[in-house]
């Protein structure tokens, strides 16, 4: 399965915030997202991203639910329980220099489930002007995301409504 974009639901702002103070000088820098689920992210598992083929990312953050406030390119995806240990270390050591409110690589949480995903995003963005979830059509039904986010976690394979994958 091809995507053309991927909506992440409640991600920490300081993490995003990291990511963003190193790229808006070094947009190309590689850095990576760690969504919580044991689950993999079944699209980018099948046909992972690339740089040269990126799939697109939308991000609202924990304190603000129905509103995309960040995008990104996603340029690679990795499964944490199937790296090497050459490189957890090198994963480690970038989050470690580049992203410190991530705390490391999450290999277990403290619920004993297995985070699996590990996303590599270069071009991420704080939008001048964030959006509602509603301007983003769920591939499964073809209908909007609902405003009525209560909990972060979770993502939906997404187009925006407008047809337009930028930034608004």
């Amino acid at each position: 399965m091809s995507i053309e974009a991927l909506f992440l639901n409640g991600v920490y702002s300081a993490i995003l915030d990291d990511i963003w103070n190193v790229q808006r000088t070094d947009p190309e820098r590689t850095l990576f997202i760690q969504p919580y689920s044991p689950s993999p992210i079944k699209a980018l598992e099948d046909a992972p991203s690339t740089p040269d083929d990126p799939v697109w990312l939308y991000l609202s953050t924990t304190d603000d639910l129905d509103t995309v406030s960040y995008n990104a390119e996603i340029v690679g995806w990795e499964d944490k329980t199937l790296m090497s240990r050459e490189r957890i270390a090198e994963v480690r050591a970038t989050i470690k220099e580049y992203q410190p409110s991530e705390n490391g690589l999450y290999l277990r949480l403290e619920d004993g489930r297995v985070p699996v995903n590990l996303l590599h995003v270069r071009f991420l963005m704080k939008l001048r002007e964030p959006f509602s979830v509603t301007e983003l059509i769920k591939e499964s039904d073809r209908k909007p995301l609902s405003p009525n986010r209560r909990t972060p976690g979770g993502w939906s394979y997404v187009q925006r409504r407008s047809g337009q994958l930028g930034s608004a």
